[in-house]
């Protein structure tokens, strides 16, 4: 009897040929057909979509550089008082380095430049959820704004932003 070697090379050269042992009065059906279904065409679809999500991750004192210290808790009410609206309604998604919790509905963000803007939420949104940073998508302009941007919480909350408000810089003593 033939190696089985043997009989599967003859098939997958795609000769049809068996080895002379195998042939019989009972012959198998053909290697065509055996294989024919095999090379039919096959049409698939991909589609390809792109996201990016950017994660906000807690600021803390242990991450501030010294030329950024970070407020406390009434440095930050007093501050809040005199805080301007941002033009537009939109802060650039790049610039924010850090989230904190602040005092009712409001969360801070700490900017690349060293600023600080207070960002409120609706009425139904939970801040507290927001305690250990936010997922965003980025969207196509590059800009964080309220109204259009849903925040997403590690602990599940989606939340859409109020507005934006920017907290005044401390001037620093010069001696």
């Amino acid at each position: 009897m033939a190696s089985g070697l043997a009989f599967l090379a003859a098939i997958m050269l795609g000769h049809g040929a068996v080895p002379v042992e195998m042939r019989g009065d009972s012959a198998g059906p053909d290697s065509n057909e055996i294989f024919s279904e095999s090379f039919e065409p096959v049409q698939h679809q991909l589609r390809v979509e792109r996201r990016v999500i950017v994660r906000i991750t807690p600021f803390s004192a242990r991450r501030a550089t010294s030329d950024m210290p970070v407020p406390s808790a009434t440095e930050l009410a007093r501050a809040e008082s005199s805080a301007s609206d941002v033009k537009g309604g939109c802060i650039p998604l790049g610039d924010v380095a850090g989230v904190r919790l602040a005092e009712g509905r409001r969360i801070l963000l700490f900017m690349r430049d060293r600023s600080i803007v207070s960002a409120s939420f609706e009425r139904s949104c939970p801040v507290q959820a927001f305690y250990s940073g936010f997922y965003v998508e980025r969207p196509g302009d590059g800009m964080l704004c309220a109204g259009r941007e849903r925040l997403h919480a590690r602990s599940g909350a989606d939340c859409t932003l109020g507005g934006f408000s920017r907290l005044p810089r401390e001037e620093k003593d010069k001696d």
